[in-house]
């Protein structure tokens, strides 16, 4: 529990994981209060473990889609502004 609790805890708010960190928090929050219950049955503690790393799973692929997203937008903006660039220099005459 303690090393799933430290991957966990890892994991940094982003745009594309805003609503999947709050249930990340909360699944925190809920594994430390059974990690201080001397009542807390082994079924409980691995279903613990297994929502922090389900979770955790979901940031990553959320995570991941996002920045290839962002990197597409990027290769594409970077396509339009070279055929700018090159628009201009082929079309200006020197005088």
């Amino acid at each position: 529990m303690q090393k799933q609790l430290g991957w966990s805890s890892g994991y940094k708010m982003t745009a594309a994981n805003k609503g999947q960190y709050a249930k990340l928090q909360a699944a925190i929050a809920s594994a430390k209060g059974l990690i201080n219950n001397r009542r807390a049955t082994p079924a409980q503690l691995q279903a613990a473990i297994n929502a922090l790393h389900n979770i955790g799973l979901t940031i990553k692929q959320l995570d991941t889609a996002a920045a290839k997203s962002a990197k597409a937008a990027l290769v594409k903006q970077l396509g339009w502004s070279q055929g700018y660039d090159q628009a201009t220099t082929s079309t200006s005459k020197p005088n």
